[in-house]
C-alpha cells in the first residue's frame, strides 16, 4: 500500500517545500491568517498560495502555488508585509499600501496574460530618470519632497502597478484586482548632514485585529473563524514611528518619537517595543480602543468607557540592555536577540605559572 508507506514515513516528519524564482528574493512575508507567502523582488512581489493535497482520510500535504505576481516599478523592496489580501510594501524612504481583491472589478473580465506596459508611462518616466541622470552628473543632487497620499489619492504616486495572474483561471478567491490605500515618501534632511543610516525606514508591520464569533450561554464561541476587524499599519525612522489604520478608513493615529536612535520596533496590541543599541523601550498604543469602537456600538457612552483614539501615546519604561541587536514577538513573549561587541570586553589577564 504506497500511501499507507508514505503516510508513516511522513507523519511525524518535517518536509521541506521549494519554490523557484526568476530573481533573488529580497524579503518575505507570511499571512498570519491564510499562511499565503508573499516573496518581494526587485521591481514585483510573488504571491505563493498554501494548498491542502488530500492524499486519504487520515493524511494530507501542504504545498505552495504561485497564484500572482505584483509588478511595482522603480521600487526595491526592503521589507514587506501581507495580511488577508493586504500588502504592504517599504524601500528605503517610501511606503506603499495596497489592497488585493477577488472577482472582476466593476463586471470586468479578468485577464490572464502576462502584463503589458504602457508605453506613453514608459516614455514619460525614462525620460524624467534620463533627466535627473543628466542633472546629478552635473555635481547636482535630486531630493524629492516628502509626500504622503491617503486613500484614492495614493494612486497619484507615480508607482505603476500591474497584477499579472499565475494560477488557474477558475480558481475561488482569487485576487484579480487592487486598490491603493496609503503611500508615503520620506525625504533626507540636506541641511542637517546626517548620515543615510539614520534616514532609512525600517520595522515594516501589518497588525491584525479579530473579531470571533459570539459567545453562547455557556461561555462558547459559535464559529472558531477569525474575522478581521481592524487593521492598522506601523513603520519607523531611526527616530520617529508612525501608526496608520488602514480596514475602513485610512488614517494616521499616532507618531512616536523616541529619545534615542532605534534599530528595530515590533507592534503588539496593548504596546509598541522598541529596541537601541543599550535598550528597550515600551510605548502605549491605541489600536484595541480603535478595534473595540469597531466591534461595540455602546463604547464611549454612559454604559462604557474608553481612552479616545486620539489620546497622546507615552512611553512607559525603558530598560538597559547590553548588545540589542533584534526583537520579536510571539503572543503574550517579547524575544530578544543580544551580542555583546568584543571591542568592548576586556581581555582577560593571564595568570602566572
Amino acid at each position: 500500500n504506497v500511501e499507507g508507506a508514505f503516510s508513516k514515513a511522513f507523519r511525524d516528519q518535517m518536509y521541506i517545500i521549494e519554490m523557484p524564482l526568476s530573481e533573488v528574493p529580497l524579503c518575505i512575508s507570511c499571512c498570519p491568517v491564510k499562511g499565503d507567502l508573499l516573496v518581494g523582488c526587485t521591481n514585483k512581489l510573488v504571491l505563493f498560495s498554501l494548498k491542502y493535497q488530500i492524499i486519504n482520510e487520515e493524511f494530507s500535504l501542504l504545498d505552495f502555488e504561485r497564484s500572482l505576481i505584483i509588478h511595482i516599478d522603480n521600487i526595491t523592496p526592503v521589507e514587506i508585509s501581507f495580511c488577508v489580501g493586504y500588502v504592504a510594501v517599504m524601500s528605503d524612504l517610501e511606503v506603499l499600501i495596497l489592497k488585493l481583491e477577488p472577482g472582476p472589478k466593476n463586471g470586468e473580465r479578468v485577464h490572464h496574460n502576462p502584463r503589458k506596459t504602457n508605453n506613453r508611462m514608459r516614455r514619460t518616466e525614462e525620460g524624467i530618470s534620463n533627466e535627473i541622470s543628466q542633472l546629478e552628473s552635473d555635481d547636482f543632487v535630486i531630493c524629492q519632497k516628502p509626500l504622503e497620499l491617503l486613500g484614492e489619492k495614493s494612486e497619484q504616486s507615480g508607482l505603476s502597478v500591474t497584477l499579472e495572474s499565475t494560477g488557474l483561471a477558475d480558481e475561488k478567491g482569487k485576487y484579480s484586482h487592487f486598490q491603493h490605500l496609503l503611500y508615503r515618501r520620506f525625504a533626507p534632511d540636506i541641511s542637517s548632514y546626517v548620515l543615510s543610516d539614520d534616514i532609512k525606514l525600517h520595522s515594516l508591520q501589518l497588525l491584525p485585529i479579530y473579531q470571533t464569533g459570539s459567545l453562547t450561554s455557556d461561555g462558547k464561541n459559535l464559529s472558531q473563524e477569525k474575522e478581521l476587524l481592524s487593521l492598522f499599519c506601523f513603520f519607523s525612522l531611526p527616530h520617529v514611528g508612525y501608526l496608520y489604520m488602514v480596514e475602513k478608513s485610512v488614517e494616521l493615529m499616532s507618531v512616536y518619537q523616541y529619545p534615542e536612535k532605534s534599530q528595530q520596533a515590533v507592534l503588539t496590541p496593548q504596546f509598541l517595543h522598541v529596541i537601541t543599541s543599550n535598550n528597550l523601550q515600551c510605548f502605549t498604543v491605541r489600536c484595541s480602543a480603535a478595534a473595540a469602537r469597531e466591534e461595540d456600538p455602546y463604547m464611549d457612552t454612559t454604559l462604557k468607557a474608553c481612552p479616545p483614539v486620539s489620546m497622546d501615546v507615552c512611553a512607559l519604561r525603558i530598560q538597559l540592555f547590553i548588545g540589542l541587536k533584534a526583537i520579536c514577538h510571539f503572543k503574550n513573549h517579547i524575544i530578544l536577540l543580544t551580542k555583546a561587541d568584543p571591542e568592548a570586553i576586556p581581555e582577560r589577564r593571564q595568570s602566572p605559572k
